[in-house]
């Protein structure tokens, strides 16, 4: 099962190369940033970080949190997400915040619905990463008689 996480993860990773290609030339010849690196497309960039979102998501959660709390967490996460999007294109306005918010939240929601939960990768992730050390019943000692 680990070997087919790690290969899982692996598609996911090299099928993103071209969209991280893809990103770098759209911006055009001489859309450089202030540190001489190429500027990314901001919608491209979106796109990046909501498919990273279900796996980071499945670290945050616990296995013993409700699907409410869940998806709480989850929905913060991507806000935060976003707000770190917003500001890294320098475009760190309500407008656009709101815009980034609900492109990552969706985008992410598919890929979970689509990709990772039906390969069982965040489950995986929740269980090997995630799990809550409650303590073990102790058995009752025996009444003898």
């Amino acid at each position: 099962m680990r070997r087919f996480l790690l290969f899982a993860l692996g598609a996911m990773l090299l099928a993103m190369l071209p969209i991280v290609a893809l990103a770098q030339v759209s911006g055009g010849a001489g859309s450089q940033t202030s540190g001489g690196l190429p500027a990314i497309d901001p919608t491209l960039n979106l796109i990046l970080v909501a498919s990273i979102m279900p796996p980071i998501i499945a670290i945050i959660t616990r296995t013993s949190w409700t699907a409410e709390l869940k998806q709480l967490a989850s929905l913060f996460v991507c806000l935060i997400a976003a707000a770190g999007s917003a500001y890294l294109a320098g475009q760190l306005n309500l407008a656009n915040l709101s815009t980034s918010a609900v492109t990552i939240v969706l985008i992410s929601e598919a890929l979970y619905q689509k990709f990772y939960k039906p390969l069982g990768i965040t489950d995986a992730i929740e269980t090997h990463v995630n799990t809550d050390p409650s303590p073990q019943p102790t058995p009752a000692p025996a009444v003898r008689t």
